[in-house]
């Protein structure tokens, strides 16, 4: 922010002078603004950054104690020592060396047949693994080839 002086008490300078120093005054005063309106939207955006940082640090400090728990499992270590000696990043690191994050033991077995696969199974008689109703088209598209060979 700049400051106006004044050489001349405003009641001593004529007409021209105070057209000048209100020029003066004027842009000082746009300047002013526009550097306020830079300053305003850098610390928005610095506002932004340090609730995102806030949000990251909360999340950290739920995780911590989950990371420290399975790295204490995995290495038949104290839990509390584990999270006082190892930073979260740190443990993230060692836990996803040991493929701690794995899906393989997320992924259930097959189940087991439901009503549904049983009842399909059942209406299977005819040969090759066709359904009675495929048996009865077939015989009738054979037939109708038949007599319509005929013609």
């Amino acid at each position: 922010m700049k400051e106006i002086t004044f050489s001349k008490d405003l009641n001593e300078m004529n007409e021209a002078e105070l057209r000048a120093t209100l020029r003066e005054f004027r842009s000082n005063y746009d300047e002013g603004k526009e550097d306020y309106d830079e300053m305003s939207s850098k610390i928005s955006e610095y506002k932004a950054d340090l609730e995102a940082a806030d949000e990251l640090a909360d999340m950290v400090e739920e995780i911590h104690p989950k990371f420290s728990e399975m790295f204490a499992e995995m290495k038949d270590l104290d839990e509390e020592l584990v999270a006082e000696k190892f930073s979260t990043s740190e443990l993230l690191d060692e836990l996803d060396e040991a493929d701690a994050f794995s899906l393989e033991g997320l992924v259930e077995e097959e189940e087991e047949p439901t009503k549904f696969d049983e009842k399909e199974r059942r209406s299977k008689v005819g040969g090759e693994g066709k359904s009675k109703y495929q048996d009865r088209i077939d015989r009738f598209m054979s037939g109708r080839r038949l007599e319509h060979n005929n013609y």
